[in-house]
């Protein structure tokens, strides 16, 4: 047992000095095309950008605009906006979120099974509040996962297959090397 912790920590030790990191976009893209097939999604991911304010605050008419112009989003305006007036506001354009989590984030305050979604938005509003949903991008389950939502885990498989491949690497030159000088016993 104590030998095999040495020769892993030794292992280990070799391939942090001899392992590249670096993963570039030509590979994890390379890799996505090949293995498509196993990179289905399994739950409805969204990109969502939505916006809970009083149905008493001022200009919601100009937020409405900002939020649901087909040509662009004025996030400019609506940032600022936000932060003097929104209870609550989520923007993060490279952030997939799972459909459900989204759904969670409302605590049940919104009953999305009965809603209808036009041209990718909402406008909800109740006693208190009005809320502004705009689907900034939408992948229903069973389709195949966009690159930039399964990237780590590329990372993770090409940098495991450099680790496995410089392992087995560190290993044959270890044995040449012992068979050259003759330090080796066979069992």
């Amino acid at each position: 047992y104590r030998r095999s912790l040495l020769i892993h920590a030794y292992e280990q030790k070799l391939i942090e000095q001899s392992l590249d990191t670096l993963v570039s976009e030509a590979q994890l893209q390379s890799h996505f095309n090949l293995h498509a097939d196993d990179y289905v999604l399994a739950d409805k991911i969204t990109k969502v950008i939505f916006v809970k304010t009083s149905i008493m605050a001022p200009k919601l008419d100009s937020l409405e605009t900002w939020l649901f112009n087909k040509d662009s989003l004025f996030i400019d305006n609506i940032e600022t906006y936000c932060h003097q007036y929104s209870k609550r506001f989520y923007y993060n354009p490279n952030e997939w979120l799972i459909w459900d989590d989204f759904k969670q984030v409302f605590n049940g305050e919104i009953d999305f099974s009965s809603l209808s979604i036009t041209n990718n938005t909402m406008i909800i509003e109740d006693t208190l509040d009005t809320y502004f949903i705009r689907i900034l991008d939408l992948k229903e389950q069973g389709e195949i996962a966009p690159l930039e939502y399964v990237i780590e885990e590329i990372k993770s498989i090409l940098l495991n297959q450099r680790k496995l491949k410089t392992i087995e690497i560190i290993k044959t030159k270890l044995f040449e090397d012992a068979k050259q000088s003759d330090q080796f016993e066979i069992y």
